[in-house]
């Protein structure tokens, strides 16, 4: 992996930390490249990025999805060609999608 500082790796999980935004699109995209076996073969696959924004808190705080880390992932599958990005939020009563339009580089 690049300077990304594993911390931690505990059963199946491992966790990190990034203490600026590189770091982060750095880990991400290494995460991305360990596991691409499990990134859908079809570019045109729908893929559903489902956000925790269910508090009005910041994401320090670890209640709520970090943006740099959302960022980072629609980066990293938008630079590998997957076109049919849509990012969710769900609330107690109703299930509002946005499909996002990302420019190609």
């Amino acid at each position: 992996m690049t300077d990304t500082a594993l911390i931690a790796d505990y059963q199946d999980y491992q966790y990190y930390i990034c203490d600026h935004v590189d770091k982060i699109f750095a880990t991400v995209r290494d995460i991305f490249c360990k596991y691409e076996d499990l990134l859908p073969a079809s570019r045109q696959a729908k893929i559903l990025i489902k956000l925790n924004l269910n508090s009005n808190m910041n994401a320090l705080t670890g209640n709520t999805t970090d943006l740099r880390l959302v960022a980072a992932v629609l980066s990293e599958l938008n630079g590998r060609g997957y076109e049919n990005i849509i990012v969710g939020r769900e609330r107690v009563v109703d299930f509002i999608v946005i499909k996002l339009m990302l420019p190609r580089d």
